[in-house]
């Protein structure tokens, strides 16, 4: 139940987020969190509603119940198969943030002029970061990066004739925003988790979707108190800055690029001439009552259950009882009036009462009258 509403939480937050100049960013926010919330939070309550499946369900489990060689079955080989592939998956992530502090290292660097490190002290200080910060250059990336995890390492192109003091200032502002807004963290959080559901086809939209969300939230955040001329400005040089992207992939694992695709470039664009809060609803009764529906929908996601219809509660004495249906079992009433459960020919050991003919399994299963031996 949890990867099943993971997965309709997914889908319904990237179809929102495709019009996030409607339901703004916080909501699409919101819709994420509690999806990745459910999925890490797999309960089960005894009140929930059981909805039961007496073919479907009962299929698969024979299904997946077939021993395939001596004792291994076909659940145990897909469990087996989808521990492997996490397993490298979660290797290949790790070799790539092993590759991405190498190659931090490794890259020549070049001193930054005295006069970039004071613009991105200065917009540090716009931004409220009083904190320490490293800066580098390299020929080798084109465009800018922040890999930074517990402070901001910048790596700047040695090649940046072509900007002006503003440009720069405008891409340390977005790499700021992205290590202030904790995005590393988070993208970083989405990958491992990405790499234990590796079989899941909504995976990967949800790796752009966030991609893409985190883009746009930087780019409000960039923009936050900018004048509409600066705003153009920003825009501006981020347009040279995902023309300069285009030209060769990034050297880094995780790097801020975003999404390179048309639309969701016009997005960015877009979300951010509307000049609208980050909420971004129409009214503050329209944005509070969306989280509403979300939460409420969040908390009923717990109140059903898919069960199997034959698959009865534990009896007293402990053991459990599995696919009582009416075509394997039945129910034999002694002459004394004992009631006896027959599952597969075989008598059960354990006591039926009258009380529990009323309640499933039992009250689906067949009550057989034994007849007095007359020889």
């Amino acid at each position: 139940m949890a990867l099943l509403w993971f997965t309709i939480a997914a889908l319904i937050g990237s179809f929102i987020l495709r019009r996030a100049e409607k339901y703004g960013l916080v909501l699409v926010s919101i819709i994420y969190f509690l999806a990745l919330l459910r999925c890490v939070l797999p309960l089960d309550f005894s009140e929930s509603v059981v909805i039961r499946s007496e073919k479907i369900y009962p299929m698969l489990r024979d299904l997946f119940s077939v021993q395939i060689y001596g004792s291994i079955t076909v659940s145990g080989c897909l469990l087996a198969l989808w521990g492997i592939g996490a397993v490298i998956r979660l290797f290949q992530l790790f070799l790539k943030l092993i590759w991405q502090v190498k190659f931090l290292h490794g890259v020549p660097y070049e001193a930054p002029d005295s006069e970039v490190f004071s613009l991105l002290d200065k917009v540090c200080d716009e931004l409220g970061y009083h904190g320490r910060f490293k800066l580098t250059t390299s020929s080798r990336p084109s465009t800018a990066n922040q890999a930074g995890f517990l402070k901001p390492h910048i790596l700047l192109s040695a090649d940046m004739s072509s900007f002006q003091k503003q440009d720069i200032c405008n891409i340390f502002r977005h790499e700021m925003c992205h290590f202030l807004g904790g995005d590393l963290w988070i993208k970083m959080g989405v990958q491992m988790m990405s790499c234990l559901l590796w079989w899941n086809p909504v995976v990967p939209l949800l790796n752009r979707s966030i991609t893409q969300l985190l883009e746009l939230r930087c780019d409000k955040r960039a923009c936050k108190g900018l004048s509409s001329a600066e705003q153009l400005g920003y825009l501006d040089s981020l347009l040279r800055f995902i023309k300069g992207a285009e030209m060769e992939s990034s050297h880094l694992a995780l790097s801020y690029l975003g999404n390179l695709q048309d639309s969701e470039i016009t997005q960015r664009f877009l979300l951010v001439l509307q000049d609208r809060p980050l909420i971004g609803a129409r009214s503050r009764f329209q944005f509070w009552g969306s989280c509403v529906i979300c939460l409420t929908m969040f908390l009923a996601s717990y109140a059903v259950i898919l069960q199997p219809g034959g698959f009865p509660p534990p009896v007293e004495d402990g053991h459990a009882i599995t696919a009582w249906t009416p075509e394997n079992a039945y129910i034999l009433q002694r002459q004394d009036g004992t009631l006896v459960v027959y599952y597969n020919g075989i008598a059960y050991d354990a006591p039926v009462t009258e009380d529990m003919l009323d309640a499933e399994p039992f009250s689906s299963l067949p009550l057989i009258l034994e007849r007095k031996d007359e020889r």
